[in-house]
C-alpha cells in the first residue's frame, strides 16, 4: 500500500511470511531519507498459526477477540480430517511465576480418543515436542486453567495449542476457544 502524507510521501510495504511473520517496511520518499524495519511475529503474538486455527470476535473470555480452532459463521470444525497448532515463543520461563494460565471453552464429540485438545511445550525450537496436559472438559463452559512450567525455569520453551479430528466423523461441534494465554 502506498499513503501520501504531505509535503512528503510514505511508502509502506507489508509481507506475510509463511511462518506467520508479518514485515512492515516503511520507507519516507521524500527529501528526508528514513527507512524503518518492522517485523511483527503472527497474529496476536502466536509464532505459527495453521488448521483452523484464528481469531474472531463471536465468543471470547476477555477482550474483543479470542483464538479459535473452528470454522468462522459455520461455528464449528466439521471440515473433514483436521488438526492445526497455535503456537508461541520462544520464551525464557521466569522463575518468578513459572505458570501457563489462560482460559479456554471447548465443545467436542464425547469419545476422548477423537477431537483431542492438547498443551504441548518445545525445549528445542519446534523440533520434538511434549504433551504437557490432553483437555478433556468438553462442556461448551469458559474454565480458567494454569500448568505449572517449573521445570523448565530458565529455558527458551515454545508453547503449542493442538488440536487433531483424527478422524471427519461427528465434527459437527462448535470446537476450541482459548484466550487470555
Amino acid at each position: 500500500s502506498f499513503i501520501e502524507v504531505s509535503p512528503n510521501p510514505i511508502q509502506i510495504t507489508r509481507t506475510e511470511r509463511q511462518n506467520s511473520t508479518t514485515e512492515l517496511n516503511i520507507k519516507n520518499t521524500g527529501l528526508v531519507n528514513l527507512t524503518a524495519n518492522i517485523s511483527l511475529t503472527g497474529e496476536g503474538g502466536a509464532s505459527e498459526v495453521t488448521g483452523l486455527w484464528h481469531k474472531t470476535s463471536h465468543r471470547s473470555f476477555t477482550g474483543k477477540k479470542t483464538w479459535y480452532y473452528g470454522q468462522e459463521n459455520l461455528w464449528n470444525y466439521d471440515a473433514g480430517d483436521t488438526s492445526g497448532v497455535l503456537t508461541f515463543g520462544p520464551t525464557t520461563v521466569p522463575a518468578s511465576d513459572p505458570n501457563l494460565t489462560f482460559h479456554y471453552w471447548r465443545q467436542t464429540e464425547s469419545l476422548d480418543s477423537y477431537d483431542v485438545s492438547k498443551i504441548r511445550i518445545s525445549t528445542n525450537n519446534g523440533l520434538n515436542w511434549s504433551t504437557l496436559e490432553s483437555l478433556t472438559h468438553k462442556d461448551g463452559v469458559w474454565r480458567d486453567h494454569s500448568i505449572s512450567l517449573a521445570p523448565y525455569v530458565g529455558q527458551n520453551v515454545m508453547i503449542q495449542f493442538y488440536f487433531d479430528t483424527y478422524d471427519s466423523w461427528y465434527n459437527g461441534y462448535e470446537g476450541w476457544y482459548v484466550d487470555d494465554i
